[in-house]
């Protein structure tokens, strides 16, 4: 009898020594799927380790440049500054073009643009990349001091990763009449325009090797930043006519050009300074049209 009641109680604690066990896991196990989502918010909404979005799927595709350009509060800043972003672009102005080290390129998503600047990178216009990083304001103090673009004004995103999808060969600059430039050159901010008929282009004043010219129509003018670093030689500009591409951007120029920082058109090499006969069939585009052309 002694026996069976000692197998009988050896039975009951290992049965009672199993049920803890399963208790014990199965509440590790309840932590595990607490911790989880608990970390997804704190990394999304607390440190900013990765976008976040209130429709986040496969379809969201990451941040479009044109949203993040938005100033809801008109105080001059994009409102998502500071923000982790993903975006996703075609190079229009690759590498090296403005600066010799390769830290400064620009990209192209649907009809907006977008400053990438911070490590070196091997790129070529046309390239599809993808790039993640930080919304900061491009501007005095911010690693522009010591290469030869002038200082720019206005907003980029500051590299933590890039990834290369592939090549789109469609890098055509959107044709933009200069009269539409002029009422608001910032919504052409970072893309890739060609603005035709100017009736001349003439030096205003030279830079650090740097150069910024006066184009114009007669009745509007822009000012174009010649970049020491892309060897565009200004010749014999004067009186002419000319097609001008280039890169929309708001830097800070000579006092003599203007007082404060100002919207200009930045070629990229000789090749977007065009001398020819003057014509009347210049190409005109509105934003509408630029819209529906260049979205995705």
């Amino acid at each position: 009898m002694i026996k069976q009641l000692k197998d009988v109680l050896t039975i009951k604690t290992t049965w009672d020594r199993s049920r803890a066990w399963t208790r014990k896991l199965r509440f590790a196990a309840l932590l595990l799927s607490l911790a989880i989502p608990l970390n997804s918010f704190a990394q999304a909404h607390l440190l900013k380790q990765r976008p976040f979005r209130a429709t986040e799927d496969q379809r969201s595709g990451g941040d479009h440049i044109c949203d993040l350009r938005c100033d809801s509060d008109g105080d001059g800043k994009p409102d998502r500054l500071g923000d982790y972003v993903c975006i996703s672009g075609t190079v229009i102005a690759e590498p090296s073009t403005y600066e010799r080290e390769g830290r400064f390129f620009w990209i192209r998503n649907r009809c907006c643009g977008m400053l990438v600047y911070g490590t070196s990178e091997l790129l070529r216009v046309g390239d599809s990349v993808a790039v993640d990083g930080r919304l900061r304001p491009a501007g005095r103090g911010e690693a522009f001091g010591a290469c030869g673009l002038e200082l720019i004004d206005g907003c980029g995103v500051k590299k933590v990763g890039l990834e290369l999808k592939g090549i789109r060969p469609n890098v055509d600059p959107v044709p933009v009449a200069l009269h539409n430039y002029c009422m608001n050159p910032s919504i052409y901010a970072g893309n890739l325009i060609r603005i035709y008929g100017l009736l001349y282009l003439w030096p205003a004043a030279w830079y650090g090797g740097n150069y910024f010219l006066l184009a114009g129509d007669g009745r509007d003018s822009i000012v174009v930043y010649v970049d020491g670093d892309t060897g565009i030689d200004v010749g014999d500009a004067g009186s002419a006519c000319y097609t001008v591409t280039g890169i929309v951007m708001k830097v800070h120029a000579p006092a003599c050009v203007s007082p404060q920082a100002t919207w200009c058109i930045a070629p990229r090499s000789q090749a977007d300074i065009v001398r020819k006969d003057c014509s009347t069939d210049a190409s005109h585009s509105t934003w509408g049209q630029i819209k529906a052309d260049f979205s995705d």
